[in-house]
């Protein structure tokens, strides 16, 4: 009751303004590390990046199909997905699901859809550790028709041979400098990068990258060529003392 209220008064001041208090519409998937829809997960809404609190909204719970939707006054949020088996509110037990830091969704001016992926927090932790010691960090920038960095982008990874389904990897969305990082073994993959889910995958817009064994940083600049479909990239390989993205 007490959000609810303080909303109507300042709708009601800014209404007596020049500004309007509208609602916007926030949809998305939830999904686990292999890609499949998460059943059972809620997505939190806070009005800072503090999340360790109470949230401020609360979806509904997903169905099978991993989506929800919820309807919040236009602002900027952080949202973080969660899967728990006890109490809304307090430390992750074993089990839990996460989606780890939180999100900025800018809401201000439109509504949005997104993709969250969580995982148990407990084994993220441990495979963090098993990637930075046994897999190849992949690293780059994800960059308009411009070279500018494009943020809010996903990098999608599929094991070769290409078929058509779901991603067997996906970054997390990239920052306002359009970086993002990703661990994988040795293997051939096929990688572009997308501004939707799912993407609009087709083999002749990926680029086709190798890992071998020993190989630790590979650099991997993709294009969006167009914002809902393909890409395209270029490539170079690292020494393996690393990258620095900002020293392109």
């Amino acid at each position: 009751m007490g959000k609810i209220f303080s909303l109507f008064i300042v709708c009601s001041v800014l209404m007596s303004g020049t500004a309007w208090c509208e609602n916007r519409q926030l949809r998305g998937t939830i999904m686990d590390e292999s890609g499949k829809p998460v059943a059972g997960a809620e997505l939190f809404l806070y009005d800072s990046v503090k999340t360790k609190r109470q949230a401020d909204y609360i979806s509904a719970k997903t169905g099978a199909d991993g989506r929800f939707t919820m309807v919040v006054p236009s602002s900027v949020y952080w949202g973080v997905a969660r899967v728990r088996h006890g109490d809304k509110y307090g430390p992750l037990l074993a089990g839990d699901l996460h989606s780890g830091e939180p999100l900025e969704i800018d809401l201000s001016e439109r509504g949005q859809d997104v993709v969250f992926t969580v995982a148990d927090i407990q084994e993220l932790s441990k495979t963090k550790t098993r990637s930075q010691n046994d897999m190849s960090r992949l690293e780059g920038k994800v960059l308009d028709q411009g070279g500018l960095p494009v943020a809010g982008a996903t990098v999608y990874v599929w094991k070769a041979p290409w078929s058509e389904r779901l991603p067997d990897l996906m970054s997390s969305w990239t920052e306002k400098k359009g970086g993002y990082a990703l661990y994988l073994s040795p293997g051939s993959y096929l990688v572009m990068a997308s501004t939707e889910f799912p993407p609009h995958a087709a083999a002749g817009n990926m680029e086709k990258l190798t890992i071998v064994t020993g190989q630790k940083n590979v650099a991997l600049n993709l294009q969006v060529i167009k914002m809902e479909a393909d890409s395209t990239s270029s490539s170079v390989n690292l020494p393996a003392d690393g990258l620095s993205l900002d020293d392109e």
